[in-house]
């Protein structure tokens, strides 16, 4: 239990140190979902199950369909919405994007990838939306960032 903390403070740290602080933020959401903290009732996550699952296996495609998510679970669009933010702090579409963007952090950050092919592994077909809204969750265009990193580690 010792190590997964010690890890799990790590991580956060690195990200702190690293990252932006959107990435920061997801870090931390991630540890309580570990440690079992939670503002959401159990029913509400038993909802939003199916929904992280496809959204999951599908944030990539950029023929990812949000629309198709109250279905998942049986709600209306407006009630998914309001626990979904409730338990995630964003909407299912800030998710998908937060998730996008980190990814690409990633995929920036350890690959040596084009912006173009970086937008397309993380499921733009735009390139020029992509890093527009790149520059607009994390300040820093993707090329910016990528030279930011590369600074950081010499």
């Amino acid at each position: 239990m010792d190590f997964m903390k010690k890890e799990m403070i790590e991580k956060l740290y690195n990200s702190f140190q690293r990252e932006s602080p959107y990435a920061t933020l997801s870090a931390l959401y991630q540890i309580l979902e570990k440690t079992g903290h939670s503002y959401s009732t159990s029913g509400e996550k038993a909802l939003l199950e199916p929904v992280l699952a496809y959204l999951q296996a599908n944030l990539t495609d950029p023929e990812l369909d949000i629309s198709a998510l109250p279905g998942l679970s049986q709600v209306s669009p407006a009630y998914l919405r309001r626990i979904f933010r409730k338990r995630h702090g964003v909407s299912p579409t800030g998710y998908v994007v937060r998730e996008r963007m980190r990814l690409a952090q990633q995929l920036l950050r350890e690959e040596p990838l084009t912006v173009a092919q970086v937008a397309a592994a993380v499921g733009y077909r735009d390139a020029l939306y992509f890093s527009r809204l790149f520059k607009k969750q994390l300040g820093l265009s993707p090329s910016e960032y990528r030279v930011q990193c590369a600074r950081e580690l010499f």
